[in-house]
C-alpha cells in the first residue's frame, strides 16, 4: 500500500514510528529535567588555599554561604578583596562545570557527542 506521501510506505508504519519518536523525546526530556534538578541541588565547596575564606556554591550557581575567617580582615582591603574575588569565581566555575556534567551525564548516551563537542568549542 502506498502511504498518503507516495512513499510506499504504509500510514499506520509511520503512525508508530512517530509514536516511538514521541515517545523516546518525552523520555529524554523528563531525564533532562531529572537531571537539572540534581545539578541545581548539588553543592561547591571552595578555600583559599590559605583557608581564610570559604564559599559554597549551588549548582544555580548561587552563593549559599560564605566563611571569611577574622584573621582575614587584618589584612589590607585590597588582600581580602583580591581572596574574595578569587574564591568566589572559582567556586562559581566549580559549580559551572559540576552543572555541565550532571546534564551531560543525564543525557542518553547518543546525544552526548553532540553536547560534548559543543562545550569544548566554547573554551
Amino acid at each position: 500500500m502506498t502511504g498518503a506521501y507516495g512513499t510506499g510506505a504504509d500510514n499506520g508504519a509511520v503512525d508508530d514510528d512517530f509514536s516511538h519518536i514521541a515517545r523516546d523525546l518525552e523520555r529524554t526530556g523528563e531525564a533532562l529535567r531529572h537531571a537539572v534538578d540534581e545539578a541545581a541541588q548539588r553543592t561547591y565547596e571552595v578555600a583559599a588555599p590559605d583557608g581564610l575564606v570559604t564559599a559554597t556554591v549551588d549548582g544555580r550557581p548561587r552563593l549559599t554561604a560564605l566563611y571569611i575567617s577574622p584573621y582575614a580582615l587584618r589584612g589590607s582591603p585590597d588582600d581580602l578583596d583580591s581572596l574574595l574575588t578569587a574564591t568566589l569565581n572559582e567556586a562559581l566555575n566549580a559549580a559551572r562545570t559540576g552543572s555541565q556534567q550532571a546534564l551531560l551525564d543525564g543525557l542518553p548516551p547518543s546525544l552526548r557527542p553532540i553536547f560534548e563537542a559543543a562545550r569544548e568549542d566554547e573554551r
